[in-house]
């Protein structure tokens, strides 16, 4: 075994919260700490927005929560397309690495919408009798980027009923997307989760490659994607998942 396969293995081993507060080295440590900063201004901002229509919409103000309901759309839509860019970046790239790092299966109970919860619960189980890490690291990127895109299209119906509702029904609409916020928040921790884990396993040669791709990726992100049963751009680690549950039937097969 090489020194960099070496040193590559003891990384991707660490605990989970080694991982979180583990040192990086200083070119990895400020790719991070920049990248999170982009996505927590987005989350702030799209807070502020929040915080203050839902209190126009206990006051029964139609008017200015209308205009406030188009900024926090578009302030959520900026968010959960960087998050999906973000995501699949990270996909891609892991995609070239032989070891990646441990990562823990989502919680439900961090997540308010049942969507969310179905997909996270699902995924907890799947991720039981997965062999590998690295197949456990695929999967919840898959689950994240779905979640992610899901609630995107569960406000695109939100947001124009937000502009028709009567002074009477704007509380609720606003807690609903309150809801949104909430797991888009959840999905936003464990992504960045995720990224400083990723960064503890990413060779240093690859790190100014990595950094170029994921920041152009957020610089630009587009709408997030219409989800349907499985996201097409994740389909190879869902064949990899298939092949760890072949090899696990196989296992008990010769052992019976």
């Amino acid at each position: 075994m090489t020194f960099r396969r070496a040193k590559s293995f003891a990384q991707g081993n660490k605990s989970l919260g080694e991982q979180w507060i583990g040192w990086l080295p200083p070119g990895k440590a400020e790719t991070f700490a920049s990248l999170a900063a982009v996505l927590r201004a987005d989350s702030g901002m799209l807070g502020v927005a929040l915080n203050e229509g839902i209190e126009l919409s206990r006051r029964g103000s139609p008017s200015p929560c209308s205009e406030l309901g188009i900024v926090c759309a578009e302030l959520f839509g900026r968010l959960a397309g960087r998050l999906e860019a973000a995501l699949r970046c990270l996909y891609r790239h892991s995609s070239n690495l032989t070891l990646l790092p441990r990562v823990s299966p989502l919680n439900a109970d961090f997540f308010r919408s049942e969507p969310a919860k179905r997909r996270a619960k699902r995924g907890r189980l799947f991720a039981n009798v997965l062999l590998t890490s690295n197949s456990r690291f695929s999967h919840k990127l898959e689950d994240l980027t779905c979640i992610v895109c899901d609630l995107a299209a569960s406000l695109r119906p939100l947001a124009v009923q937000m502009q028709q509702a009567s002074a009477a029904h704007l509380p609720v609409a606003w807690e609903q997307l309150e809801v949104l916020d909430y797991d888009l928040n959840t999905c936003l921790a464990e992504t960045l989760v995720v990224l400083k884990s990723f960064f503890h396993v990413l060779p240093d040669a690859d790190t100014p490659g990595f950094r170029r791709q994921i920041e152009a990726a957020l610089s630009a992100p587009k709408p997030p994607s219409v989800v349907l049963p499985a996201c097409p751009d994740l389909a190879p680690p869902l064949r990899s998942n298939q092949r760890d549950l072949a090899n696990l039937r196989r296992r008990r097969n010769s052992s019976a």
